[in-house]
């Protein structure tokens, strides 16, 4: 057994003891008494004997200030245990980036931002190094799936002389892509001519041979095909995995997942993965711990806004965002009135359902506090899951899981990379 099998198999059976915790949905929290259906008994009972000072001791525990003998403790330990970042067989962002720094994978003309934000750039230009350290002999056809308005085809493109193929189902983006060509081409004073752009919607049955003979046909089939895909989303990136272990022209593989939530299924079939579960290991725990984003009162807000919901019949509505968050009164009528709500609640019935939940917000913040401690598990097996799935082909040379970004910029960060 791998390291990566053995650390899934931990993921797995922590996640299935904890798995009302994560399936449920924090809006219910208060309509559905989460805090007695979703917390085991010790841990329960240790979190109300502390009261609301436990908020600071689920914060304070990555400096050590917490009791190591209580039910607190081991949660958070075993839980931190179970990222991604202790498995046996990850290589650290730190190691990684001395790796590809050191390789003589030089880009053909200094880098620039090329027009885009810190974490856009952040991203390609880390990506990109990446695909060109992997395929440092540059004999081959890069297919970059999924890609957007074309940032990384561009940059590996222009900047390291790989000829690719930039695949995206968006017109809008497709469009995108090409205003953003001509504006870098225009500033650089260069003509771009190793990029070539399909607009087509990507799936299981699409054929990625055939889209690369149809757009290379000098360059194919003597230069491999290396399949990258830089933040792909749900089932796009499950589409893309599939189609590198079963097309035997692809040789490379480079993709970041990401938008877990609109995956359907795992690639395993050994563990099935809520949609709220999906949309759990979408939170960025390194944000929360520096920026305290889980204690904002909106999302307190909306699980007593349900209360008044379901008192009015209300269901299954969404509020949306932009709420304004002066004080719950004013937030409540906002959302009343964005619903087109027929019956309206007087002011004073909003105070008093209210104030009569006002005493369970810390509860609800704890509850949040080890909710969003858990993402990074449920993202560990969601990674590992579709890791696996690869290593079981039995396809590859080498397989690994790498940190590519600082998850402060961009949360999104594991890629998986694999040589056939």
């Amino acid at each position: 057994m791998s390291a990566y099998e053995a650390h899934f198999c931990k993921v797995l059976k922590f996640l299935r003891v904890y798995e009302n915790l994560i399936d449920c949905h924090l809006v219910d929290f208060l309509t559905e008494d989460l805090w007695e259906k979703c917390l085991p008994k010790d841990l329960k009972v240790y979190l109300e004997k502390r009261g609301p000072d436990v908020i600071s001791e689920i914060n304070q525990f990555d400096k050590a200030n917490l009791c190591q003998d209580s039910e607190l403790y081991e949660f958070l330990k075993d839980a931190e245990s179970l990222n991604l970042d202790h498995c046996q067989d990850i290589l650290t962002r730190h190691n990684f980036l001395n790796i590809i720094n050191e390789a003589k994978t030089q880009s053909s003309k200094p880098l620039q931002s090329e027009f885009m934000k810190v974490k856009k750039w952040h991203e390609v230009e880390v990506f990109t190094k990446t695909v060109a350290w992997l395929n440092q002999s540059q004999s081959c056809i890069v297919i970059d799936a999924g890609a957007g308005k074309g940032y990384s085809s561009l940059h590996l493109s222009n900047h390291y002389n790989f000829p690719v193929l930039a695949i995206e189902c968006s017109q809008i983006n497709h469009k995108g892509a090409i205003l953003h060509r001509d504006l870098v081409n225009k500033k650089s004073k260069q003509s771009t001519s190793l990029i070539n752009y399909a607009v087509k919607q990507i799936d299981d049955t699409t054929d990625f041979v055939q889209l690369v003979k149809d757009h290379y046909p000098d360059f194919y089939p003597e230069k491999k095909l290396v399949m990258t895909a830089l933040h792909a989303c749900g089932s796009l990136t499950d589409s893309v995995i599939k189609s590198f272990v079963n097309v035997s022209d692809m040789k490379c593989l480079c993709i970041v997942p990401c938008c877990y939530h609109l995956a359907s299924q795992s690639l395993l079939s050994v563990y099935e993965f809520s949609k709220n579960s999906r949309m759990l290991a979408q939170q960025s725990t390194e944000r929360v711990k520096i920026k305290d984003e889980a204690l904002s009162p909106s999302l307190f807000y909306r699980a007593v806004l349900q209360v008044i919901f379901r008192s009015l019949g209300i269901q299954d509505v969404k509020t949306g965002r932009g709420a304004p968050l002066d004080s719950f009164l004013i937030y409540a009528k906002w959302a009343l009135k964005k619903i087109h709500a027929t019956e309206l609640p007087t002011d004073e019935k909003l105070y008093d359902v209210y104030n009569e939940k006002k005493a369970l917000e810390w509860k609800f913040h704890v509850f949040q506090l080890l909710r969003i401690r858990l993402a990074p598990v449920v993202e560990a097996a969601i990674i590992l899951d579709k890791l696996l799935f690869i290593q079981k082909s039995n396809v590859c040379t080498k397989l690994e899981v790498v940190q590519l970004f600082d998850p402060l910029l961009s949360p999104r960060n594991w890629a998986i990379i694999a040589t056939k």
